[in-house]
């Protein structure tokens, strides 16, 4: 979902109740975003997750709104057994689906944040999408609750929607509910599809706006 296939990162979908391997750290690139942390809650247990924002990011959620998405973050993150959690990036409406030639395939999604999940300080062990359900489906306003499994617009979507972070076991269960596949069905009288048609028709009406000038 975030990274090109490799041997660190492989997409393995997790889901509570399978274990919890034993991580990695989180590659140069991510641990320079981590020097100087401003915006942070909690005290780093599982009881009371530690969540950190690192700045600077795509978007920047502030006040309530940001409030919000770090305590469904610590939420999310103590229900999965594990005691820190970073956000990565801000409520967005696309993902990664794949790899190209080295270069990543993006398609529209559900609102979500990208999280990294760890069991301290210095290792990641799960990472990927916590999606979210804002006031009038529109992720520019109050941010409501975290969004439930039935209410993903994705064909084989869950929320969350996580992948292990570094080694796992072959032996080891594997998630009952794979990913799903590219390219992505948006189901019908969904969520989803009510905001891509929300899109079509705002880009419609500024095109023929333009054309009037």
């Amino acid at each position: 979902m975030s990274f090109p296939p490799s041997k660190e990162f492989q997409a393995i979908p997790w889901e509570k109740g399978m274990r919890l391997g034993p991580g990695r750290r989180f590659p140069d690139t991510f641990l320079d975003r981590l020097g100087e942390i401003k915006v942070k809650t909690g005290s780093g247990t599982v009881e009371d997750p530690l969540v950190l924002w690192p700045l600077p990011g795509p978007w920047t959620s502030r006040g309530h709104r940001q409030s919000v998405i770090m305590d469904i973050v610590k939420q999310t993150t103590s229900d999965c057994g594990l005691s820190h959690a970073w956000i990565a990036s801000d409520i967005h409406p696309t993902c990664t689906t794949g790899w190209k030639d080295g270069k990543r395939q993006i398609d529209k999604d559900d609102y979500h944040v990208t999280v990294r999940m760890g069991s301290n300080s210095r290792t990641c062990n799960i990472h990927g999408h916590i999606y979210l359900i804002c006031e009038g489906n529109d992720m520019r306003r109050n941010i409501v609750r975290a969004m439930k499994t039935s209410e993903r617009g994705i064909v084989g979507g869950t929320s969350p929607q996580l992948l292990v972070w570094g080694p796992y076991d072959p032996s080891w269960p594997r998630a009952k509910t794979p990913l799903p596949e590219p390219p992505y069905k948006v189901k019908k009288d969904s969520i989803l599809e009510f905001q891509n048609k929300a899109r079509a028709e705002a880009a419609a009406a500024a095109n023929a706006s333009n054309r009037k000038r």
